[in-house]
């Protein structure tokens, strides 16, 4: 009987130690499955922030070809920074930033002769003025001006 008993608890000792190593290898898996678990958890925070930063960079670049698409926007930054220059006194800067904007298609060619023409009467350029004026072939402040009295004259005429 002592056999048995020695047998029965070599038994449990054993049966203890599975027990044991079970639990041991049942925490690791666990352990390892949260692991793999957070890891996987992470990628897909990794992957949405990738994605976030994409997306605003696409946006980024969409908005500023929209700017660059806009050349009336800049040509009126052009003309503020003229007025600018001619307020401060920088008449030559804003001479040439005028005469730049001449050539321009895109701004109104009536209104940036009158304002160069006003920059060469504070100049005291006179031959400048006239240059300008024969270029274009006619004073739009004149034209309507002239072009008015001639209303007036002819309306006047019919009464």
């Amino acid at each position: 009987m002592t056999r048995f008993k020695t047998m029965q608890n070599s038994s449990i000792k054993y049966a203890k130690m599975l027990l044991f190593f079970s639990i041991v290898i049942a925490l690791l898996t666990i352990t390892a499955k949260q692991s793999i678990m957070a890891e996987i958890e992470n990628n897909k925070i990794i992957e949405q922030k990738q994605k976030e930063k994409q997306e605003a960079i696409e946006h980024f670049i969409e908005k500023n070809n929209d700017l660059l698409e806009q050349p009336q926007q800049i040509t009126i930054s052009k003309e503020q920074i003229a007025a600018d220059e001619m307020a401060k006194g920088n008449i030559d800067n804003a001479i040439a930033i005028y005469q730049e904007l001449l050539n321009n298609p895109d701004t109104n060619q009536d209104e940036i002769k009158n304002k160069l023409i006003e920059c060469y009467r504070q100049k005291g350029l006179e031959e400048e003025i006239e240059k300008l004026l024969e270029n274009s072939n006619e004073n739009p402040i004149q034209n309507n001006t002239s072009s008015e009295n001639e209303t007036i004259s002819n309306q006047n005429a019919q009464e």
